[in-house]
């Protein structure tokens, strides 16, 4: 069963989780040197088919907390994460962006392959990005050096 998902205007963010996503999308736009800024779309999962936003509805085959498009450019971010969650999110779909258009069709085909390598991107980006952004409100997340990464 498929699960559905309205898309949020950005104005209906909480702030801080549209200003984590939009540093870590800049961040990976540099690090992964992206062609053109995606567009960032926030998602909420509907529940007994409310609208919650008057967005636009689509579905989705599983539950997720990101979606990557890369032919339309675009990375959409569930609204229902936690801040690190989200900062996390957009790195991955970043790293996703990236994967189809550097990577051989190959190894595209390897989902596990893919997840894992853009679940590892996301944590790197995420402790590289805190360790540049001072007076981040993440204590709850701490990056050693030896896990921090920038790519210079």
């Amino acid at each position: 069963m498929n699960i559905r998902y309205e898309i949020v205007p950005e104005s209906r963010v909480e702030p801080n989780l549209r200003y984590i996503a939009h540093d870590m999308l800049g961040f990976c736009i540099k690090d992964l040197n992206l062609k053109g800024k995606p567009k960032l779309e926030w998602i909420h999962e509907l529940e007994y088919s409310c609208r919650l936003y008057g967005g636009e509805v689509f579905e989705f085959y599983m539950l997720v907390r990101g979606l990557a498009r890369p032919v339309e450019n675009i990375i959409q971010i569930s609204i229902d994460g936690n801040i690190v969650q989200v900062m996390e999110t957009a790195a991955h779909e970043a790293r996703h962006i990236f994967q189809h258009f550097n990577y051989p069709s190959h190894i595209l085909a390897d989902k596990t392959a893919i997840e894992h390598d853009a679940n590892s991107y996301a944590k790197d980006a995420g402790c590289a990005l805190l360790k540049y952004w001072p007076d981040n409100p993440l204590d709850a997340m701490r990056c050693t050096k030896k896990e921090m990464y920038v790519k210079e």
